[in-house]
């Protein structure tokens, strides 16, 4: 074996590695490439120009290049026969590999490989440690948020808290906050503004401002007559 072929074998964890014996007593280690994309459909053409092929190394070549390409969007190195057969069925594949690609939003950029070693190149992420990022940062960018209040799993923010102290005291907000912390059923709820506002509005409702009717002066048809029908000059005399 060689040493950069026995280098990459010794990078790869226990998991993604695994050795066997071949028929003829020969020691082999398969290696699991990680992809991002998880399925593809296998059309009928495939599998027809597969059989037109004669020779077990040429079928195997035109497989391994479909697979390699849906999976990993590597294009294949392929001379003769098997070139022609890949080409045949391109407009597919590639069809298939676009549809993937515009549909998960991410690209077919190659295995998630293993850097050798003394390589300073980064290996690409593994699609659940790129969820552990996204959610970690999202953590983050909460915690800077400023937090009035916190216990458990729970937190208020000073922005909420104002919003609450539109309609209620302060005093009355940490009413309600101690009494949600101390109620065992806590864990249940995600939010502890929409808990803590719906408590105060149960608690503490909210007085409806009452209106006021305005009485409109309607003058007299004649303003010259007084209330005993007078005339006002007549009423000042």
């Amino acid at each position: 074996m060689c040493l950069e072929a026995q280098k990459e074998i010794n990078t790869i964890p226990f998991d993604e590695a695994t050795s066997s014996v071949d028929s003829e007593g020969f020691f082999y280690t398969k290696i699991m490439k990680e992809t991002k994309r998880k399925t593809f459909k296998f059309y009928r053409s495939y599998f027809d120009m597969f059989n037109e092929l004669d020779k077990d190394k040429d079928k195997l070549e035109f497989i391994k290049a479909i697979l390699d390409k849906q999976f990993l969007g590597v294009d294949p190195n392929l001379s003769g026969i098997v070139k022609f057969a890949y080409i045949s069925q391109l407009h597919s594949i590639e069809k298939q590999v676009k549809g993937w690609q515009d549909a998960t939003g991410q690209e077919l950029t190659g295995a998630y490989a293993h850097p050798l070693e003394g390589s300073t190149q980064h290996p690409l992420p593994h699609p659940t440690q790129e969820v552990e990022v996204k959610e970690k940062e999202k953590e983050k960018e909460k915690e800077k948020e400023e937090v009035y209040r916190k216990f458990a799993h729970l937190s208020l923010s000073k922005n909420e808290f104002e919003k609450l102290r539109e309609f209620w005291s302060k005093q009355q907000i940490e009413d309600v906050l101690d009494n949600i912390e101390n109620w065992a059923k806590n864990t249940t709820k995600k939010s502890l503004y929409l808990t803590a506002r719906t408590w105060l509005k149960k608690d503490f409702p909210i007085k409806q401002p009452s209106k006021e009717v305005k009485k409109e002066f309607i003058p007299h048809w004649n303003a010259d007559i007084g209330v005993d029908g007078f005339t006002k000059d007549k009423q000042k005399k």
